[in-house]
């Protein structure tokens, strides 16, 4: 028992003396520091002003969308894609929103483009995809003459009740 005593006891101090271990020791709580701080910055973004966005609806779809919390939906009117792409470069609006039009009514996704000069915020762009895909869903609802009340309740909020 006190050889391997010994060889624990030598093999901690040959590993914890070496340069590296001493440096990785004081290194990781900076590097798990800063990790966090990156995250909480990113969660905290907000890209502060109003976007422009221009929805060019090639199916009619969505037809006119409801502002919304830093973004302002504009109608397309019968402006081309080039044409918009041009008010962009002029900053006359911020992004270009083409919805193309659906494939078939069985397919679960489908690609809605965004034209910028500039980077869309994460929570714009989920709120964006948000809405898109509620609007999406109404025009197939619509489209295939579904009752929406009967759609409903087939939802069902599940809730669980802990007991012993």
């Amino acid at each position: 028992m006190s050889k391997l005593g010994l060889i624990i006891k030598r093999e901690y101090l040959t590993r914890v003396t070496k340069k590296s271990f001493i440096i990785g020791t004081l290194l990781a709580p900076i590097g798990l520091a800063v990790y966090l701080l990156v995250i909480i910055g990113l969660t905290k973004y907000d890209s502060g002003s109003e976007l422009k966005v221009a929805v060019l609806d090639e199916a009619g779809m969505v037809k006119q969308l409801p502002d919304e919390k830093g973004v302002r939906y504009l109608a397309s009117g019968n402006k081309s894609l080039d044409q918009l792409k041009t008010e962009v470069t002029e900053q006359k609006i911020d992004g270009i929103l083409r919805i193309p039009p659906l494939g078939n009514f069985q397919k679960k996704d489908h690609t809605v483009f965004y034209y910028s000069d500039k980077k869309l915020a994460p929570e714009k762009s989920m709120a964006i995809e948000r809405k898109i895909a509620g609007r999406i869903r109404d025009f197939k609802i619509d489209s295939l003459h579904l009752d929406p009340k009967t759609l409903d309740m087939l939802d069902t909020e599940i809730a669980i009740d802990p007991e012993k």
